[in-house]
């Protein structure tokens, strides 16, 4: 850590020393006192064992206090760099989910793949400068960034189930739907049908207006609303095609009770 942050120099330091301490000193002050102790035993030289116990329980007692507290206080300095590592892994499962439903759903969602794609992108660049900065053993600033990640993973999990459904409905049913009512629209003026006070040919070119904003915020992500939009336009294609429908029934009941009426 000290090598990429400096800040970490000194903290490397002072344990360098404290390792020093224990490893050439305590630990061979230690393992003497062991040493004699077992000779004794295998020299059945118990008065001397009695006798030196307790001092040899003593210095081992605190040799272990002082490793124990060696270990509890460099776990304290790389904890904050284990705990993000393992927060990144539960956000980079998340975006590994992600991406597995995209491809599964990948032939629906043809209309935002490359949007998709720049998202995955834009996502692998930030677990990668996150990555650097835990590295750099800038913790809270890694924290801040992987929070920024998570939102947008969580956000992106959320657009991607309701995405299919939208996609079906701006890419394949609605510019269906705007093409069925020009149709009829076409029909119904050959027909010489009066329709001025249904639509115009500016409200059809108003749906295809409409149809391609909505096209836009989905590729945007920007889709708070966008599915009322489209079942609104489609509603309205249909109004139309029934109030057409409507007139050509009240033309054919009119020329019908006429026929009758001049016969």
């Amino acid at each position: 850590i000290s090598r990429s942050n400096l800040l970490y120099t000194d903290i490397h330091s002072k344990f360098h020393v404290r390792y020093r301490e224990l490893s050439s000193k305590k630990d061979s002050t230690t393992q003497t006192e062991i040493n004699r102790l077992r000779d004794n035993l295998d020299l059945k030289k118990y008065k001397e064992i009695y006798q030196d116990f307790d001092r040899i329980k003593a210095i081992l007692d605190d040799y272990e206090k002082e490793v124990t507290k060696f270990n509890e206080d460099l776990l304290t300095v790389i904890k904050p760099e284990e705990d993000c590592r393992q927060a990144c892994v539960e956000v980079k499962e998340k975006i590994r989910s992600i991406k597995n439903q995209f491809y599964a759903k990948q032939n629906s969602l043809d209309l935002v793949s490359s949007s998709f794609d720049a998202v995955f992108t834009k996502l692998d660049d930030y677990i990668q400068y996150h990555d650097s900065l835990v590295d750099s053993a800038n913790y809270e600033e890694a924290t801040d960034e992987l929070h920024k990640i998570r939102a947008v993973a969580n956000e992106l999990d959320n657009v991607i189930k309701v995405m299919p459904n939208l996609c079906a409905l701006a890419d394949e049913i609605l510019p269906r739907k705007i093409q069925e009512l020009s149709e009829a629209y076409r029909k119904m003026i050959e027909k010489e049908f009066p329709l001025h006070h249904l639509l115009n040919k500016n409200t059809i070119i108003q749906l295809h207006q409409q149809l391609k904003k909505d096209i836009n915020r989905i590729k945007n992500f920007d889709i708070a609303g966008v599915e009322d939009n489209l079942n609104q336009i489609i509603k309205i294609c249909d109004d139309f095609i029934n109030s057409f429908e409507k007139e050509i029934n009240d033309r054919d009941s009119y020329n019908n009770n006429c026929s009758k009426i001049y016969q």
